[in-house]
């Protein structure tokens, strides 16, 4: 990803604190320091988790994460524009504080599965690990949370 019109690398850095992921090679790349290349990543508490399409966990941030993340930069830097490799009607996502809320959620209809076994990147995630009860209560209403996959579930789609 690529922020820009951030006073400094602090704001990546503090905004993810906060919200339980890691900034990784965090470099700027224009001479006044302002624009920042840098890649989102778990931290210990695997909060964040992602999981691959078939089950198994990856080491990524799931869509939820990378939500959380960008609530909080931009209420720490509101000027701030980012630019994500996350593809809305085949485009390159360029977030800002006012187009984030409207432009992020159709993301995560994104497939990252395959046409055989398609899995959108919403649902590819550990929700257990990051929702609380208040939340999923709230998002029970509008979205059915999906059973976390099993390793039987797993082989079962192998054998077909």
């Amino acid at each position: 990803m690529v922020a820009s019109g951030i006073t400094s690398n602090s704001v990546l850095y503090a905004a993810a604190a906060s919200v339980a992921v890691r900034i990784k090679d965090c470099r700027a790349i224009n001479a006044r320091g302002t624009r920042y290349r840098f890649t989102l990543t778990l931290d210990d508490s695997r909060r964040w988790q992602r999981r691959s399409h078939t089950g198994r966990r990856v080491h990524a941030v799931c869509w939820h994460g990378h939500r959380a993340f960008f609530r909080r930069l931009f209420e720490l830097a509101p000027t701030a524009v980012v630019q994500s490799s996350a593809r809305l009607n085949g485009v390159n996502v360029r977030y800002t504080a006012e187009s984030f809320e409207r432009d992020h959620p159709d993301t995560g209809q994104t497939n990252i599965g395959s046409l055989f076994e398609p899995c959108a990147y919403v649902d590819a995630c550990d929700w257990n690990t990051h929702l609380d009860a208040d939340a999923l209560g709230a998002l029970a209403a509008v979205t059915p949370v999906p059973a976390p996959i099993s390793r039987e579930t797993t082989d079962s789609r192998r054998a077909v």
